[in-house]
């Protein structure tokens, strides 16, 4: 809902580091994640980025948090 809420406002998000690694080692993640996404671009009249989609992942994958 946040993201929504800053796309909406066109807010800009900072880039993740190493995006395209990221993706291709993540290949399948990313490709529901973007899927799943279009549904809310349509939606919102919004373009949730690579960046964005990125940091979405990182919440599945559990990636980026400390134990």
């Amino acid at each position: 809902a946040v993201m929504i809420d800053r796309l909406c406002n066109n807010e800009v998000i900072d880039s993740y580091k190493n995006t395209d690694l990221y993706i291709k080692e993540n290949s399948e993640l990313y490709r529901i994640i973007k899927n799943e996404c279009s549904r809310l671009n349509t939606k919102y009249t919004i373009y949730i980025s690579d960046d964005e989609i990125c940091y979405l992942m990182n919440i599945f994958t559990m990636k980026g948090r400390k134990k």
